[in-house]
């Protein structure tokens, strides 16, 4: 391979990720653009020169590539109690991994058409995102004295459509309670509810997990 296919291959990956990158980074992603950046050319690179060196033996040396970068991917999941973030970014992360080796080996068609196809996914999931498909999130209502639950009920009601009441505790000596709820719809509408409730003399806080 010249020097010249090496640059070029070389600069596109470097491009792509970057770009790719910098829209994770304004969209308050856990991977900012360096780490695509990172991974894209590492892979571009070692695939490059495991081509030139061992050109028979070059596939299990790919491989590996992309297997290790699945337990970088890995450690861009985020866990809570009740939920798991991260599976976009971490399958993006790997996703970079593959397409660093695409671009050394060429195939600029192929490279060109799964980039533009992970912009489309994440057009689609950005979208979803906004119109709330698929947004959830557990919430605990803290209050400092008893309330009814049914008028809890009717305040996230107003804010979002649908819930599920979880459970309660409550502090028979203070009377604090604490009720939680798996709520759906967009994610302003904890924001919406949270103002709702300032305005109540019961209510102490709002805390989601």
């Amino acid at each position: 391979m010249d020097i010249f296919s090496v640059v070029v291959r070389l600069v596109a990956t470097f491009a792509l990720a970057l770009i790719f990158g910098i829209e994770r980074q304004r969209s308050y992603k856990p991977a900012g653009f360096g780490i695509y950046v990172f991974v894209a050319l590492a892979a571009c690179g070692l695939s490059i020169v495991a081509l030139e060196e061992a050109q028979e033996g070059a596939v299990p040396l790919l491989a590996a590539i992309v297997t290790a970068t699945g337990f970088l991917g890995a450690g861009a999941l985020i866990k809570t109690a009740n939920k798991v973030f991260g599976f976009t970014t971490a399958a993006s992360i790997w996703f970079f991994s593959c397409f660093g080796v695409i671009m050394a080996l060429g195939k600029y068609a192929v490279a060109g058409i799964l980039y533009t196809l992970v912009l489309i996914t994440l057009a689609l999931d950005k979208a979803l995102d906004r119109r709330g498909i698929g947004f959830q999130e557990k919430i605990t209502v803290y209050t400092n004295a008893p309330v009814d639950p049914k008028e809890v009920d009717s305040e996230i009601a107003e804010c979002t459509g649908k819930f599920r009441f979880e459970g309660i505790e409550e502090d028979k000596e203070s009377g604090r309670m604490a009720m939680t709820y798996t709520i759906y719809g967009k994610k302003n509408c904890v924001i919406m509810l949270a103002s709702r409730l300032r305005s109540k003399k019961w209510f102490h806080s709002l805390k989601g997990e």
